[in-house]
């Protein structure tokens, strides 16, 4: 046998904490890809005006924890990536003319809340670490064609690694989230020659603070004004170009931009699981076609979504054969 560990079969869990820093046990399974979890121990010398040849000791002032984790996006995971990123989830509601598909509705949360902080308790093989006090700083999507819906998730946490126990739960068995049958589109007209959607939640997640109550670690961090943007990559026709005249180059001109992927398996039949994003007011920040050669001309349309006094800037839906909440 290898005397060195590998990374298949390696499991990533996450639960949701009641307590911020306080280990939670695990009720969910990543499909996850990799991870970058790590814990950062911040050490200092003596800034002393005795003479040395080098450094004469080194002390632990703090530490710290960040990182990141992958995934193909699957129904099992989604509900609970939006949960943890975006921060408010409606109940779930019966799909009206259906006996078995549920709508869940995910918004962001306000200034005056927290978002949800959790524990990752990690299969390395030679040791099960879990980080505790993660909140998600970004949710990035990536849909290009030809390719899996993936999903990457950039956490900060208390700075706390101990000792994890890994819980026997399911892994995630229904078919990914992919690119085809995916759609797209602009003011309700549909935007079909699109090869790859990005969408980006920055929660502007700040650190947290060492204080003395909170000892080595650092206690909860807070997310401020959110960033929510999207950038489309399409061929250059005059859909495309319409976008460009009457959204990037008017002033005060915004586009409601709505997407939908699916999973080819069905909840019951005629209802796929799927989800929908909602960008109704969308500034477009840039669409500069240019011409590199004899190819097909490539556009990328920019944009950042505003919330109104009426509308959300964003509002996820997902469709999925379960009753509960994310967690």
């Amino acid at each position: 046998m290898a005397n060195y560990a590998r990374g298949a079969g390696s499991r990533l869990q996450v639960g949701k904490e009641t307590t911020y820093g306080q280990a939670a046990t695990p009720t969910v399974q990543m499909n996850f890809l990799s991870e970058s979890l790590t814990q950062e121990i911040i050490r200092e010398t003596e800034d002393s005006l005795v003479l040395a040849k080098t450094k004469r000791s080194m002390d632990v002032m703090s530490h710290n924890s960040s990182g990141d984790f992958n995934v193909i996006l699957k129904p099992e995971n989604l509900k609970q990536l939006l949960h943890l990123a975006m921060g408010v989830e409606s109940s779930p509601a019966a799909k009206d003319g259906t006996d078995f598909t549920y709508e869940h509705q995910f918004t962001l949360i306000g200034a005056e809340g927290s978002l949800p902080s959790f524990t990752a308790v990690i299969d390395r093989k030679v040791a099960v670490p879990a980080y505790t006090g993660l909140k998600v700083s970004t949710l990035s999507m990536e849909a290009s064609s030809g390719d899996y819906i993936r999903m990457t998730a950039s956490l900060q946490g208390s700075g706390k690694e101990e000792a994890g126990s890994l819980e026997n739960l399911d892994a995630p068995v229904l078919k990914a989230f992919r690119f085809v049958n995916g759609s797209l589109t602009i003011d309700g007209t549909e935007f079909a020659q699109v090869t790859a959607v990005n969408l980006n939640i920055d929660n502007q997640l700040d650190e947290g603070e060492q204080t003395l109550g909170s000892g080595y670690y650092r206690d909860e961090g807070e997310h401020n004004e959110r960033e929510v943007s999207v950038s489309i990559d399409c061929f250059y026709n005059a859909a495309a170009n319409t976008i460009r005249e009457e959204k990037y180059k008017a002033d005060g001109a915004t586009a409601a931009i709505s997407m939908t992927f699916e999973t080819p398996e069905e909840i019951e039949p005629g209802e796929k699981y799927r989800f929908t994003v909602e960008l109704p007011n969308v500034v477009i920040t840039d669409a500069s076609p240019n011409v590199a050669g004899r190819e097909k001309i490539d556009l990328t349309i920019e944009g950042e979504a505003l919330e109104t006094d009426l509308e959300e800037a964003i509002t996820v839906t997902v469709y999925d054969d379960d009753d509960n909440t994310a967690f």
